[in-house]
């Protein structure tokens, strides 16, 4: 299983701070004994650019929470 980059965006803080949101998602492989390979998306994740996890907190995908110090993050 490996994961790809599917959006990149900024974010800006409470704090006034300028982020840079990247969500990625899990790649299921499946390679059967006969015929092509094939990937399939699975669930995803969202970290910050320097490596700190973020959660979502609204459904929208526009805002999240920094998990080590609990600012909240809005796309911009």
């Amino acid at each position: 299983m490996t994961n790809r980059l599917v959006e990149s965006f900024q974010a800006k803080g409470t704090s006034g701070t300028i982020y840079t949101v990247q969500i990625f998602e899990k790649v299921i492989e499946h390679k059967p004994i006969s015929g092509p390979p094939s990937t399939l998306g699975g669930s995803k994740e969202a970290i910050l650019s320097d490596g700190r996890h973020v959660n979502w907190v609204d459904s929208g995908n526009d805002t999240f929470q920094i998990l080590d110090n609990d600012e909240v993050i809005k796309r911009v």
